[in-house]
């Protein structure tokens, strides 16, 4: 074969492995972390080449024109507005490990998050998604009286990410004929919910009884569950 056409040949396949020589890889995609906490976005190229040279940048799919951070060079480094001092890449670059590094957790945090890697002629991305989890307020039973010898007893509590699941059990746990749950209302992205039960009077009073006799758990209790999510 005449030299010029095995120069051509090589060149052509050395293009070729190049433009697909790497992919974007989140072993974890789908994370879970308190409010207030720490948590590292997994995301790798595969092979483990460098990327010290490559453009590096997570953001937000509903806002990809502002990065939550980009890396275009050693000396290049922006980070989001609602992400400074929080975020910070926390892979070894050299060995092609781009992970994300949050911290201070906030509600509003929540969402996908894209990790996107470029060099000269090829790229790839992968998605991460991560739910921020608040516990909320201690619930607050309140009653008024309906008439024809019924009562409301009205539970509230805010501050819950994901929304809670609420239930209305007795005693022996058995479930309680409450109302469906309402949003009342949400602060900084947290639900807030009021669930409303009917009870005979002559049953609240007994547990208002059962209660000046030490039953703290009363005739009736609310609890709130978190639904299931993949983590």
């Amino acid at each position: 074969m005449p030299a010029v056409w095995a120069g051509l040949l090589l060149f052509v396949a050395f293009r070729g492995a190049s433009s697909a020589g790497f992919s974007v890889l989140a072993p974890e995609r789908s994370l879970s972390a308190w409010i207030g906490s720490s948590i590292t976005l997994r995301c790798t190229v595969s092979p483990d080449i460098s990327v010290t040279n490559m453009e590096v940048r997570w953001y937000c799919p509903e806002d990809p024109q502002v990065p939550v951070l980009q890396r275009t060079s050693p000396d290049s480094q922006v980070i989001g507005p609602q992400y400074r001092g929080r975020v910070s890449l926390a892979g070894d670059l050299g060995k092609g490990d781009v992970s994300l590094k949050m911290e201070n957790l906030k509600v509003a945090d929540r969402g996908e998050y894209v990790c996107y890697v470029k060099s000269t002629d090829w790229y790839d991305t992968s998605t991460v998604t991560l739910q921020v989890t608040a516990t909320g307020s201690a619930p607050l039973l309140s009653t008024a009286v309906a008439g024809e010898g019924q009562v409301n007893v009205t539970c509230a509590s805010e501050g819950w990410s994901p929304a809670p699941k609420l239930t209305w059990t007795d005693r022996a746990g058995q479930s309680l004929p409450g109302n469906p749950t309402t949003l009342a209302g949400a602060a900084r992205g947290t639900a807030a919910f009021i669930s409303t039960l009917l009870l005979l009077m002559l049953l609240l009073l007994g547990a208002f009884v059962l209660y000046k006799k030490g039953n703290a758990s009363g005739l009736f209790t609310a609890l709130f569950m978190w639904p299931q999510h993949n983590t």
